[in-house]
């Protein structure tokens, strides 16, 4: 009896299925524009706008006022590229796509997986708003910690629920909001809700599963140890601005301590507050830049920040 070989379109369909599966953090990215890349007879190469929808102002009163619609695009790149080289035997290829995928898909694509997913949390260093997980005086937050640390159920409902607040002032849509902790502040955040007495199904999963599913306290929650652990310049070392930026700058110069800036430090500029891009009011809470790059600072610096 012939042999009934598996073929490549049969393990790259396996394998796809089970990098999906895998991936906790990247599989909650939009991905609207994955059909637009390798089209048969229209390839656009590695390169993709992303429309930004238009905002307008509006008007009061009955008289027309016709505002101009404005498209911006964000550049999509796909620059990077990661795999696992790996090779059978005619033996290997007889097996069932099951026992095949056992052996050698699912520990592969768990790596690619992982190195997806570490990729797109390194992003967390280019986002600007934040949630304070302890100092005493700032915008946002209640004294206590997520990661790793104890919690009781009023910090970790205050911490997340102003993470929504956050997003919503921001203009972030209410539907599809995702949260993803490092498993140490899975625990630490499940923990203190098995206390709570409502929703009964929902607290009985915590307890039976030991981590926080889906739609609670606005988010659907996930674990990943590829959430990385950001490491701050020491408190104050930022001491002051050196001169009162303008609008659009994206630097500021500040006065500071000996040592580095790291990319991903969270600055707030006294008497600049933070607006509602849909109402475009203020929130009466100072808003916050994030530095764009490593920056070595001896008395003063300029550090290159996000958004201008």
């Amino acid at each position: 009896m012939a042999n009934t070989l598996l073929t490549s379109s049969i393990i790259q369909k396996e394998a796809l299925m089970i990098l999906e599966n895998e991936l906790t953090f990247t599989k909650n990215v939009n991905r609207e524009y994955d059909d637009k890349f390798g089209v048969a007879g229209a390839k656009i190469g590695a390169t993709i706008n992303a429309r930004k929808p238009p905002r307008y102002v509006g008007r009061s009163g009955q008289a027309l006022s016709v505002e101009a619609s404005t498209e911006n695009y964000v550049p999509i790149t796909l620059d990077t590229q990661f795999g696992v080289d790996i090779s059978f035997s005619s033996t290997d290829l007889t097996l069932h796509i099951d026992e095949f995928s056992d052996r050698f898909l699912k520990p592969a694509m768990a790596t690619i997986a992982n190195r997806i997913d570490y990729q797109g949390l390194q992003l967390y260093k280019d986002i600007f708003r934040y949630v304070n997980a302890g100092a005493s005086g700032t915008a946002y937050g209640t004294s206590g910690t997520l990661n790793g640390g104890s919690a009781t159920v009023a910090q970790v409902q205050s911490q997340i629920l102003t993470a929504g607040a956050i997003l919503t002032e921001s203009g972030v849509p209410n539907e599809a909001r995702g949260l993803v902790l490092d498993p140490l502040s899975q625990v630490s955040a499940a923990t203190p809700m098995l206390a709570l007495f409502n929703p009964q199904a929902r607290v009985s999963s915590i307890f039976e599963k030991g981590s926080i599913g889906a739609s609670t306290l606005g988010f659907d929650w996930a674990a990943d140890a590829n959430v990385n652990s950001f490491v701050p310049m020491a408190a104050g070392s930022v001491t002051a601005l050196t001169a009162a930026p303008t609008s659009g700058a994206t630097t500021i110069a500040v006065t500071s301590t000996a040592g580095t800036v790291p990319k991903g430090t969270i600055v707030q500029i006294t008497g600049i507050f933070a607006i509602n891009p849909q109402n475009r009011q203020s929130t009466g809470r100072p808003m916050q830049f994030v530095v764009t790059a490593e920056t070595a600072v001896t008395s003063t610096c300029t550090l290159p920040i996000y958004p201008a």
